[in-house]
């Protein structure tokens, strides 16, 4: 009786296996799928290279691009091409890009590593919440990442047309947590030329997708250290590219207490006692005109050219900042004029007669109105800057160089600015472009 029990027994499980077996075969048949895999089998693909991704953009590239390119119904790879506003320009000009891989391989990680650790949901599909709580992680990992993505696209700054971007909206301070005083002049999506490179800006200069090789000339608005601190670092990055012309360098004469703008960059690169000699190479005159730096001295006269080139014209004036060799500077590109004031306290006439009809006037914000004492004597009030801005006929105003005792202070700055010039007022950030028109 048992043998004949057992023998029954065995022959309905061996149907029941047959018949899922079966089953199982038809379900293959109608939908084909790889084999399943345990998560100890898996692994993200080549393409995918987490250590290249940079933060704050991380979890926005792992989560949301996934939730994005994972097929639903179809374990082919999709390919996304992800374009970020913190990457560089190509050579060409065209935009650089992050090319993300995704395949199917990061969804399958996740199924099988729910299954290994739940085993007895291996058999049961995964639950709904757990499905629906992946698009809504994508949309929150997208709100928190636009928190960090900066006011203006770098990689469109100047594309088309002139442009100025503020790489350094800053001053000396830290704790204004910018760059210090630095610019860029756009045009067509070249940068031509850069006004000063304070602390900080050579990384942001690195992230505005600038290039050093395209450079027409810089100049400087005087030698503080916040206007200047980065120079040699930018130097030694454009070692690195594919310069072939020399790079002129304009800025103050010098007295008792600072260089003048040759002997500053000398200073650094000189043969015999250079802080940086062993890149002295940057001051030798190259074979067929290849990279040499070229500095020079100009006295400031509004009415006479510093610097001729191909694609621009650029004017200083001389302006007081207390007791140090300071200038103001005009750009001239593209049928557009751009204005710096650098830092002044906005006395004399110069500074007027410079900006005279610009169509973009940057002047720095550094103190508030009623400042008095050492602060006023090197910087001017919101009054003063709206009151030049008015006798200059200037169309657009952006205010940088803000520092701790201005920043908070933006709507008694508009006020005091009001009451002389009804044009455009914008308050400066880093890496912020604007397009002249």
């Amino acid at each position: 009786m048992e043998s004949r029990l057992t023998r029954d027994l065995n022959s309905q499980d061996g149907k029941i296996s047959k018949a899922a077996e079966d089953t199982e075969t038809e379900l293959l048949n109608r939908s084909p799928q790889r084999p399943r895999r345990t998560i100890l089998n898996h692994s993200l693909p080549a393409p995918v290279n987490l250590l290249a991704l940079r933060p704050p953009f991380l979890l926005f590239k792992c989560v949301f691009v996934l939730c994005l390119c994972v097929p639903r119904h179809s374990p082919e790879p999709v390919c996304l091409r992800v374009l970020l506003a913190d990457e560089a320009k190509g050579g060409d000009g065209a935009k650089s890009a992050y090319d993300l891989c995704v395949l199917w391989y990061p969804i399958r990680l996740f199924f099988a590593a729910w299954r290994e650790i739940f085993p007895s949901m291996r058999d049961r599909p995964i639950p709904r919440f757990v499905r629906l709580s992946i698009p809504l992680l994508c949309w929150l990992s997208l709100a928190l990442t636009l928190a960090f993505i900066p006011q203006a696209n770098a990689q469109n700054c100047g594309e088309k047309g002139i442009a100025v971007q503020v790489l350094g909206s800053g001053g000396p301070e830290l704790q204004d947590k910018r760059a210090s005083s630095s610019y860029l002049v756009w045009q067509d999506g070249q940068a031509r030329v850069l006004i000063d490179a304070g602390g900080g800006s050579a990384l942001r200069f690195g992230e505005s997708g600038a290039k050093m090789s395209q450079l027409d000339v810089m100049l400087f608005s005087h030698l503080h250290v916040d206007h200047s601190a980065d120079f040699p670092s930018l130097m030694f990055s454009s070692w690195f590219e594919q310069r072939n012309r020399p790079l002129p360098v304009y800025g103050p004469d010098g007295n008792n207490y600072f260089p003048s703008t040759v002997d500053f960059v000398h200073a650094f690169f000189n043969s015999r006692n250079g802080i940086y000699r062993y890149l002295s190479v940057l001051l030798v005159a190259q074979e067929n005109g290849g990279y040499e730096l070229q500095p020079h001295n100009i006295a400031g006269d509004p009415s006479s050219v510093a610097f001729q080139g191909e694609h621009l014209s650029t004017y200083a004036a001389r302006v007081i900042h207390g007791g140090v060799p300071a200038l103001a500077w005009r750009i001239e590109i593209g049928g557009k004029t751009v204005v710096f004031s650098g830092d002044t306290n906005g006395e004399g006439d110069d500074l007027v007669r410079l900006a005279k009809d610009a169509d973009l006037f940057v002047a720095h914000n550094a103190v508030p109105e009623g400042a008095t004492g050492v602060e006023r004597r090197l910087h001017m009030p919101p009054s003063v800057i709206g009151q030049i801005a008015q006798e200059a006929h200037v169309k657009k105003l952006v205010l940088s160089h803000r520092m701790l005792r201005t920043l908070g202070k933006e709507t008694e700055t508009l006020s005091e600015i009001r009451k002389s010039f009804a044009g455009p007022v914008t308050f400066a950030n880093d890496l912020d472009c604007f397009l002249v028109e």
